[in-house]
């Protein structure tokens, strides 16, 4: 059987005042709302809603507190509303202080367990708290029906708050926002908050109500939206471990000095910029996931940065955080879908130490500009845009690597470093192919780059100039590393039967993808020619000259060097001795008749015969040779 219960609005008058008696009582059995207006004398009051939670046992649909102007006496005393201890719907208060209400706290409310749809305090300007100044549920585990699911936790336009605390929150179904509530605000508890929906978490002061609170998120371990915490923080407590969906943001904090949240696990983006205090972020991972992009910008006073990421689908950018950055961790980063970004202006010139020891891809651009001292990408095979090292005054080749860089997909940029350079060669050993340009320019110490003559290959046109001899121009290159290119000389042994070596499989051939390469040979017998291989020479028996001319383009610059192919006669002649009489006048004559019964042959053409003569009493050997 439903039972239903109303009461028709009625007019109370009582010196002189009128208050409109809008309860009450849409009540259903186990379905209340209620709504407060003034402590006494009106149908809204904080008596009434008392009785009304009371026999409901406790728990009720919706509950507003309102200090609606024009109402009978003003909110003084919540301390009735202990018996509340859950709600299935909403908690609403609002304009408390807009009609003389003196209340300054909701210690009224402070058995609430449980609110199944939303929480607002405030909300709006309209309905600001004025009075308010500590906002504290300290029995509140959980609001909205799931985690994630719906329900918000709104903490708006409460312009003269001080403290803000949930300490048993742990799970808020869709969105949890602070923000807007003057410039007092110390202190912000959601120390047992691990779940938030989709809604995620927004703390964002505009400029005149900028805070520098503690923010406790100790617990936070879920966040199904973002984090944005910008302007609030003084101090920042995020131990995880935490996984967030959407963009982290901690940004325009002036007084927060260190993010340190070493339990991130997984984050969706990062943007930490414009906090002028920070000196440290510690969020070391590694992460789990991809992560959309980082952002590390505008922190003046930055000295640490590390970031756990791993793989970031977009850009990566850290730069332009002062001067007093030593080191920047991205050592378990292996992928960067977009742009990797460390560009510098001159105010924020930095000598930083940079590890980037898993990264193997960028796929955008690399830059690093008034940035490193050492960079560690010993694992970056390839760049898909432009690799840019430009005025980083102590970069070094003994303590930076990019020992697998072989691609680079737009140009390649290196101009300005300092005196600690001075060797493409060892920075890039395995670079071989630069598909834009190629501008290497003023490093006064450059002086070895042989590199670039034979193992890049470039795509469009060269800039080499102002560094040291040896790297000065595109000439002086290759003027420098033509004599290295030649080996220094190959030694064979002729083939079976022949009176040569026939070469092959490019084995006198200089390796120089980079420029055009071309021989001019001569040697023994007449041997000599030209072309663009000595494949398929026959190099005779003896010493043969290789004479090799390398030849660069954008812009063409000529070099020789020459090298020489020993071949080694090893297959000794054919004899075949004959049958000569037993006497003969003379040894001369016996040698003559020896030598003419004696048959040869030789690889080289046919062998020179002679004969010797050795006595022994009567008798006499001849032996031909």
């Amino acid at each position: 059987m439903k039972m239903s219960t109303s009461i028709s609005l009625k007019t109370l008058s009582w010196s002189g005042l009128a208050c409109t008696a809008a309860l009450l009582l849409s009540t259903r059995l186990g379905a209340q709302t209620v709504t407060i207006n003034c402590q006494t004398g009106c149908a809204n009051s904080v008596t009434n809603a008392v009785s009304v939670i009371t026999n409901a046992g406790g728990t009720i649909t919706n509950l507003t507190i309102d200090d609606n102007p024009g109402m009978a006496t003003p909110i003084n005393d919540l301390s009735g509303l202990s018996v509340l201890t859950g709600l299935t719907g909403n908690l609403n208060v609002r304009r408390i202080g807009q009609n003389g209400a003196t209340i300054t706290d909701l210690s009224g409310l402070s058995n609430l367990a449980s609110v199944g749809g939303s929480v607002t305090i405030g909300g709006s300007a309209t309905n600001a708290n004025p009075e308010l100044t500590d906002i504290t549920l300290n029995s509140l585990t959980s609001v909205g029906s799931a985690c994630p699911g719906t329900g918000n936790l709104t903490v708006t336009q409460n312009p003269n708050v001080l403290t803000i605390s949930f300490p048993l929150l742990t799970s808020v179904g869709n969105r949890v926002q602070i923000e807007q509530n003057g410039t007092g605000v110390s202190s912000i508890n959601l120390g047992m908050l691990s779940c938030v929906g989709s809604g995620g978490i927004s703390m964002n002061n505009n400029l005149s109500n900028a805070t520098t609170a503690s923010v406790n998120l100790s617990s936070l371990g879920t966040v199904g939206g973002g984090v944005t915490l910008t302007r609030v923080a003084g101090s920042l407590t995020l131990t995880g471990p935490l996984n967030v969906t959407g963009i982290l943001t901690i940004s325009n904090n002036t007084t927060l000095a260190t993010v340190n949240t070493p339990g991130v696990i997984g984050v969706g983006g990062i943007s930490i910029i414009n906090n002028p205090a920070l000196t440290s972020i510690g969020m070391p991972g590694p992460f789990s996931g991809t992560t959309s992009s980082v952002t590390v910008q505008g922190n003046t006073t930055l000295m640490t940065v590390a970031i756990g990421v791993s793989n970031v689908t977009g850009n990566v950018t850290i730069q332009n955080n002062g001067t007093g950055v030593t080191n920047i961790n991205l050592s378990s980063l292996t992928n960067v879908g977009g742009n990797l970004s460390m560009s510098n202006t001159a105010a924020n010139a930095i000598t930083a130490t940079v590890n980037l020891s898993a990264l193997t891809a960028v796929g955008g651009n690399a830059t690093f500009t008034r940035t490193a001292g050492a960079i560690n990408a010993s694992a970056l095979s390839s760049v898909g845009g432009h690799l840019t090292l430009n005025l980083n005054s102590t970069l070094s080749e003994t303590t930076s690597s990019f020992a697998l860089l072989a691609s680079v997909g737009g140009n390649f940029t290196m101009n300005n470093n300092g005196t600690s350079l001075t060797s493409f060669d060892g920075l890039f050993s395995a670079l071989t192919s630069v598909v834009g340009n190629l501008n290497i320019q003023n490093n006064s110490a450059l002086n070895a780059c042989c590199r670039l003559l034979c193992d890049v290959v470039v795509g469009g046109t060269k800039s080499i100039s102002g560094n040291a001899t040896n790297c000065a121009s595109m000439a002086a290159i290759t003027s420098a590393c033509t004599p290295a290119a030649c080996p220094s000389g190959f030694t064979r042994n002729n083939d079976a039967g022949e009176c040569n070596y026939t070469s092959g499989g490019g084995e006198f051939d200089v390796d120089c993808p980079a420029s055009t390469v071309s021989y001019a040979w001569s040697g023994p017998g007449g041997f000599s020619g030209s072309g663009t291989t000595t494949d398929g020479l026959d190099f005779p028996v003896g010493v043969s000259t290789v004479t090799v001319t390398i030849t660069t383009s954008m812009p063409t610059t000529t070099g020789t060097c020459t090298f020489t192919v020993t071949v080694n006669d090893t297959e000794a002649p054919s004899i075949t001795a004959g049958t000569i009489s037993a006497c003969y006048p003379t040894v001369a004559a016996a040698e003559t008749a020896a030598v003419a019964a004696t048959t040869a042959s030789d690889n080289c053409g046919t062998p020179t015969l002679s004969a010797s003569t050795s006595m022994s009493g009567c008798t006499a050997t001849i032996t031909v040779t």
